[in-house]
């Protein structure tokens, strides 16, 4: 029944689990500079006046700081997830079913004797599988490497703000295969869901730059940009001031990636192959 999920997590596990690990490897990287990091905290708060930083960092990573080990480990963190997963889903959401059609392979895919939607969700929840230990392994090397050096930090924060940037990473993985449902070609594909992502994340940066300009203005760029849903340090700073946990934006997210991905799947099955 889970053949092609069994095969797929069998040829590429270890390739999309090497990303995770540099993840990781950060995380753990944040945990061992924090010791002599702590003392000369204070000399660098001031670069967190600068517009530039403040439109990188996000709101949320402001809010907090970088005085603490929660507000150093998402200042340098989250930014570079958002980066390295970019170019993640561009990758899966390109050999997922475009590069199968440029390589003229797809029709051994549409051989097998399963629905093509079957197919292509089998693949996605192998993919699904391995990403979910971003969230679990840095969550766990992190709190143990903290408890080791005797960092106390939030860490039920930590894991709910990873986990919540990884419901926004798999919506955008649906969407980017919806790109390569649509236009069946491996440039097509990367551009496309590239323009989708990319200027998304452009828009969230572009907004937090023109913010103290106008407040409107940012308001409209980083409302459709879908970086600035479920940002790991706002939802981390929410949760530690006791703000709670953005419900709506979790709400909104899920909706738009359960959209894009029932799309794909209703298209894979019904449009003709030449």
């Amino acid at each position: 029944m889970f053949a092609i999920y069994k095969k797929q997590l069998q040829k590429t596990w270890y390739f999309w689990l090497i990303p995770i690990l540099l993840i990781v490897a950060l995380a753990f990287y944040m945990v061992l500079i924090w010791p002599e990091f702590e003392p000369i905290i204070q000399e660098f708060q001031s670069l967190l006046e600068n517009p530039l930083y403040q439109a990188l960092l996000g709101e949320g990573a402001i809010e907090l700081g970088i005085t603490s080990f929660e507000g150093l480990i998402s200042m340098e963190m989250f930014i570079v997830c958002d980066i390295m997963f970019i170019g993640f889903i561009l990758a899966f959401g390109t050999l997922i079913v475009a590069r199968e059609a440029d390589t003229g392979t797809l029709d051994i895919m549409l051989s097998y004797p399963i629905p093509r939607w079957k197919f292509l969700l089998q693949k996605l929840l192998a993919f699904i599988t391995v990403t979910l230990a971003f969230p679990i392994l840095t969550w766990l090397v992190t709190t143990l490497a903290a408890s080791s050096y005797d960092i106390t930090f939030n860490n039920e924060a930590f894991l709910i703000s990873l986990f919540s940037r990884w419901v926004l990473y798999m919506t955008l993985t649906s969407i980017a295969i919806l790109c390569s449902i649509i236009f069946m070609d491996s440039t097509k594909t990367i551009g496309s869901s590239g323009l989708i992502l990319g200027g998304s994340f452009i828009l969230e940066r572009i907004g937090g730059l023109v913010r103290p300009a106008s407040a409107e203005t940012a308001d409209i760029l980083q409302g459709i940009s879908l970086f600035h849903y479920l940002d790991g340090p706002t939802v981390m700073n929410n949760i530690m001031n006791n703000k709670g946990f953005p419900l709506g934006e979790l709400l909104i997210i899920i909706l738009i990636g359960v959209l894009a991905l029932l799309i794909s799947l209703v298209l894979f099955q019904k449009r003709e192959f030449k």
